[in-house]
C-alpha cells in the first residue's frame, strides 16, 4: 500500500460519524439496532483497513530484512578484495566499503521510513477500531438496560448478540 493509499483510506474512515443517544427510550430500540447494524459494516471495514496495515508492515519488514542481508553480502565481499584488504585499519576497510554502498544504505533508510509510516497508520486505524468498539458496547449497553427495565419482550439477549460481531 503506498502513501497515498494510506492516506485515503484514512480519510475514508475518518468521514463516518454516529452520534449514540443519551436516552434509547426517546429513539426507541429500532433506531438503535439500525445504528448497531451500520456500525457493523462500518466496523468490518476498518478491519479490513487494519488487515492491509498490518500485511503493509510484515512486506516492508521483509523488504528491510531483504536489503540488510544484501548490504552485508556485498560489504563481506568487497572486504575480501584486495584493494580493501590493504588499507591499514577495519575502520578505514569498513569505511572504503561504505562508500562504495551507500546506495544500499538509503534503500534500507528508505524501507525504515516507510516502516514508520505503516506503523503510524496501524496506530490511527487501531484508534478509530477501538472508538468503534466502544461505541458497540454503549449501544449493547443500551439495549441490554433497556431490556432489562422497559421488558421489552421479543427482543432478548441472544437476539441482540446475534446482531453485534464482536
Amino acid at each position: 500500500m503506498t502513501a497515498e493509499e494510506r492516506k485515503d483510506r484514512l480519510n475514508e474512515i475518518s468521514k463516518y460519524t454516529v452520534s449514540i443517544p443519551s436516552n434509547p427510550d426517546t429513539q426507541g430500540y429500532t433506531a438503535l439496532f439500525q445504528i448497531l447494524s451500520a456500525l457493523s459494516s462500518y466496523y468490518d471495514r476498518v478491519c479490513s483497513i487494519l488487515r492491509e496495515g498490518i500485511e503493509d508492515k510484515f512486506r516492508v519488514e521483509k523488504q528491510i530484512a531483504l536489503a540488510r542481508e544484501e548490504y552485508e553480502n556485498e560489504k563481506n565481499a568487497m572486504l575480501l578484495k584486495d584493494e580493501i584488504r590493504i588499507l591499514k585499519s577495519s575502520e578505514l576497510r569498513v569505511a572504503a566499503v561504505d562508500v562504495q554502498l551507500v546506495n544500499k544504505r538509503k534503500k534500507i533508510t528508505q524501507h525504515e521510513i516507510d516502516l514508520q509510516e505503516v506503523q503510524t497508520f496501524i496506530n490511527e486505524v487501531s484508534l478509530v477500531f477501538e472508538g468503534i468498539k466502544d461505541k458497540i458496547r454503549t449501544i449493547k449497553r443500551q439495549i441490554e438496560i433497556g431490556v432489562l427495565m422497559n421488558g421489552i419482550g421479543e427482543i432478548g439477549k441472544s437476539d441482540i448478540d446475534k446482531k453485534i460481531r464482536i
